[in-house]
């Protein structure tokens, strides 16, 4: 009975021995046999957040390619199999489905495919219908001209209805709308060729007056009449042109101009326009010639050939003399017209007639120009609000163009103006609010950075990205006038984006890197002088030193009283590198107003450069002397002129020995360079004027020139530029010379006020020696072609030129011809363009003075022979001369390098120079023609 298994009682302690033994082997093993892995009871939450950020990752960029793949993917409408004709039985969808897909992804088909149907649809109209539906759709092109040039634009929709307008004239609406739709959209030539199909077409005989009234819609009141003074009575009848622009490249018909009589007041407003649209084209000798056929006044003609020039100040001082002629009752025009320097006969007729409501208007637009040009902003600030004393009424349809805009600027730039401005944006309903982002984001930016709200500030510089590439887009690649009127902007708005990224980060105010790097990447990206307009200039110029005032407050906060930061930085030096760069850009500001002749802008910045310098360096010097002498060659009065040339002289040879000066070795050239210029320019007035006004106002102003009589003066006067200029140039060959043999002791020779304060590298500071030797050569050679003709135009004395020494530059020609072609060519072997141009004088000087032709062909050597190709044929006709000589080694390299150049010019001379040099033209016929035959088979 004991052996029963069922019996449990006495085998329950051996059982559970065995049981606890085996769980004790098991848990001392390192895994079990029934699980692969051990499982971990604690779970890094960091696991978990990484997948989750990896699977919204492969998400969005799921999501993205399928939005790619939707966006790019092809429709197919309709398909066919190879050898398989189409099929003539389409269905209308069929065709327009594929066009209206095409159309959605090229604008510039969307806007031919919508001429086309609407000149499809326009057909089809019934002539009874047709009136009703002109007038609708004349009413219907209007506003959408207008809206665009209140707010949004579109280049491609507004070029189409400039299109249509111009296949269906009756269509068109008045010439201020298509003017300012034009401009505001970039559709410049659309708009020149719809108002001058306009023109042409009332001037052309080929409709009569009733048409072309139904053609040219009377402008509104409130469009038209934009100024209050354009409200005046004035006498007389509108005039328009009489005499063709066919000189000038207009496509404007004879017949325009001689019958332009027949609507006179709708045709000038067109002419008007028309003249506004080339000039934002740049074409000014069309301007000019507009101008000339339809003005009355010689005050428009005056004021815009001032303008051309960039001489603004004449041209404001000009409007306002005109506009204050209006105030005046009973004012003589014609004798206004007669004592005006600019009246030609031809004009006579048309001087005589007062000025129409339409010049006033163009006067007044020309003068807030002027202003603005100018820089005067409180008087900008002031004609606006006298025009529009309510600022809430700006966004009023005769006022949003131009004076919205006038008044914006002229409170952004002065900074007393800011709590109006303020003011005026804060109490603007929305919907002129979203009128001021559709038309001047980058001027709200600005508010924006001068409030600090920074953040609001990115959101108008994003819009104002957003905007130009909508803008930029659609523009052709042949459209360079509006392409650069859109780009114009740009660096204004790259800038504050860069702005607002430095201050973005806190670790920029921790070292002196990011500042530098910042400020060292605006100071070598300048506007153009040449391409870029003075406003330009001036809103990088001044945006620059607002930018540079806030960071040097972020600076000052984080300075704790006055201590250093991370990297060595101290407010001290923040001050100094701040001050540094404000006064180069003022410099630079003041250098680029000087080249456009805004000689009052270049002026005032001038003084702000002073003013904020602890002393007059010779970049400031030199930019100050060159700006005085520009004001005396632009003075009509003949003793003002010498006198403020004679203040230059006195002014730069007192400066010639300061001790600032003279420490810098490289600001030694260029003080010799302009020391010569300014003693020509004196000697040129001696020639025009005589000697003996010179000394005169030389003595005036403490200033002694040796010479006991005034031909002694004049001499003296010679010899100093002489000196000067010579000095220039032989300090220019010494450091051309050390640059060659590796010398590092002139760094910086050369420097000129453009480059004053750039920092230079070694490769830079070579070019800069090769070009200042380049001017150094030029200018002098100039000098002595110019003394030179002087004195060839005088009557020879025998007894002077026979007794001259060798040594008397003034008197002695062959010295001076030896001078100019010496100069000329070293100029040339140095890639001068300018004196390319000269060869045809030198030639003239070799032919003259033979003994310089042996220098003039050892001089030649080292000149690249492509320099000579446009004067081909000038040397091929001296080469039977004394002259010609020298001139061979030309033509035989040129032969040799530049064979079909010189084949056509040489065979139709050689044809006269067998019969005197046959060996020479037998010397050039083996070398040009017989290895290159084809040359004479074609």
């Amino acid at each position: 009975m004991g052996d029963d298994p069922d019996d449990d009682s006495s085998s329950s302690p051996l059982l559970s021995q065995l049981l606890s033994q085996s769980s004790s082997s098991s848990s001392s093993q390192p895994s079990r046999l029934q699980m692969r892995f051990e499982r971990s009871n604690i779970v890094s939450p960091a696991v978990h957040i990484k997948r989750a950020v990896l699977a919204k990752r492969q998400k969005e960029a799921w999501e993205a390619r399928s939005k790619m793949a939707r966006v790019n993917q092809v429709v197919m409408y309709r398909r066919y199999r190879v050898g398989e004709l189409p099929d003539i039985q389409l269905k209308t969808q069929d065709i327009i489905l594929p066009l209206q897909a095409l159309a959605r992804r090229d604008p510039a088909m969307a806007g031919k495919l919508f001429c086309v149907l609407f000149d499809r649809l326009f057909s089809e109209i019934s002539d009874i219908e047709k009136q009703s539906y002109t007038i609708q759709m004349r009413d219907h092109v209007q506003k959408v001209l207008q809206r665009n040039y209140k707010g949004t634009s579109n280049t491609v929709f507004v070029g189409s209805i400039l299109r249509i307008a111009h296949q269906h004239l009756q269509l068109t609406p008045d010439p201020i709308t298509i003017g300012e739709g034009s401009v505001r959209s970039n559709n410049f030539p659309t708009g020149v060729i719809l108002l001058e199909a306009m023109l042409n077409y009332n001037g052309g005989g080929a409709a009569s007056a009733t048409n072309a009234t139904a053609i040219l819609p009377v402008a509104d009141d409130a469009s038209t009449s934009k100024r209050k003074r354009s409200s005046r009575n004035s006498t007389g009848s509108s005039t328009a042109a009489a005499a063709s622009l066919s000189k000038s490249g207009s496509g404007i018909s004879q017949d325009a101009f001689e019958n332009s009589n027949l609507l006179p007041d709708k045709a000038e407003s067109d002419w008007n326009q028309l003249a506004r649209l080339y000039k934002s084209l740049r074409e000014d000798d069309i301007l000019l010639g507009i101008s000339e056929k339809i003005s009355r006044t010689t005050t428009t003609r005056q004021a815009l050939e001032n303008e051309l020039k960039g001489d603004w100040a004449t041209a404001l001082r000009i409007y306002e003399e005109g506009l204050s002629h209006l105030d005046e009752p009973g004012y003589n025009w014609e004798s206004s017209a007669s004592s005006s320097s600019y009246s030609k006969s031809g004009n006579s007729s048309t001087d005589s007639h007062a000025p129409t409501p339409s010049e006033i208007e163009q006067w007044e637009e020309g003068k807030l120009v002027c202003i603005e040009k100018l820089g005067k902003w409180d008087a900008l600030r002031q004609h606006t609000l006298m025009e529009v004393p309510d600022p809430q009424d700006l966004f009023g349809e005769q006022y949003i163009v131009p004076y919205l805009r006038h008044f914006i600027t002229s409170h952004i730039k002065e900074e007393k103006n800011w709590p109006e401005l303020f003011k005026f944006l804060d109490c603007l309903s929305p919907e002129q609010r979203d009128i001021l982002e559709l038309r001047y984001p980058a001027d709200l930016a600005i508010v924006s950075v001068v409030r600090q709200d920074f953040d609001r500030a990115r959101h108008f510089v994003m819009k104002y990205h957003h905007t130009f590439v909508e803008e930029w887009a659609p523009l052709h690649p042949l459209a360079t006038s509006a392409r650069h009127r859109k780009l114009q902007t740009l660096q204004n708005v790259v800038e504050i984006d860069e702005f607002l990224q430095f201050v973005g980060h806190e670790s920029n105010f921790r070292s002196q890197a990011p500042l530098k790097r910042l400020l060292s990447s605006w100071s070598s990206r300048y506007p153009d002088s040449k391409e870029d307009d003075v406003t330009v200039w001036e809103d990088v110029t001044a945006h620059r030193i607002l930018y540079m005032q806030i960071l040097r407050e972020k600076f000052a906060r984080l300075c704790n009283d006055g201590g250093e930061l991370e990297g060595g930085i101290s407010m001290n030096w923040v001050h100094e590198f701040l001050n540094t760069h404000k006064r180069q850009s003022y410099h630079m500001m003041a250098i680029a107003a000087r080249k456009m002749n805004n000689l009052h802008v270049a002026d005032y910045y001038l003084r702000l450069v002073i003013k904020s310098s602890p002393q007059l360096t010779f970049p400031i010097v030199q930019s100050l002397v060159k700006l005085y002498t520009m004001k005396a060659r632009a003075s009509t009065d003949e003793t003002d002129c010498i006198d403020k040339f004679v203040k230059a002289l006195k002014f730069i040879e007192g400066k010639r020995n300061d001790a600032t000066l003279k420490v810098e070795f490289h600001h030694q050239q260029p003080m010799f360079l302009l020391l010569g210029k300014m003693y020509s320019e004196i000697f040129e007035l001696c020639i025009n004027h005589g000697p003996e006004k010179i000394d005169r106002a030389a003595k005036a102003v403490g200033l002694t020139i040796a010479g006991s009589t005034p031909q002694r003066v004049q001499e003296e006067i010679f010899s100093q530029a002489h000196k000067w200029l010579q000095k220039a140039v032989d300090l220019s060959d010494e450091s051309s010379a050390s640059v060659a043999s590796g010398s590092s002791g002139l760094s910086g020779f050369g420097e000129d006020d453009e480059g004053a304060s750039s920092s230079s590298s070694s490769s830079s500071t070579i070019i800069d020696k090769i070009v200042t030797r380049d001017k150094s050569h030029l200018k002098f050679g100039k000098f002595c072609d110019h003394v030179l003709k002087t004195r060839e135009a005088q009557p020879s004395s025998s007894s002077s030129s026979t007794t001259t020494k060798e040594t008397d530059f003034g008197q002695n020609r062959e010295v001076l011809g030896s001078s100019v072609v010496s100069n000329v060519l070293d100029a040339m072997s140095h890639g001068s363009e300018g004196a390319i141009y000269m060869i045809p004088r030198l030639l003239e000087i070799i032919g003259t003075y033979p003994r310089l032709a042996q220098e003039f062909a050892h001089k030649v050597r080292g000149i690249p022979s492509w320099m000579f190709i446009r004067w081909i044929s000038q040397m091929l006709s001296l080469l039977d001369k004394p002259e010609g000589g020298a001139l061979l080694g030309i033509l035989t390299d040129l032969a040799q390098t530049y064979p079909q150049a010189l084949y056509y010019p040489f065979k139709i001379s050689s044809e006269t120079l067998v019969l005197t040099v046959p060996k020479i033209v037998a010397n050039l016929e083996r070398i040009l023609i017989r290895p290159y035959p084809l040359l004479d088979q074609f």
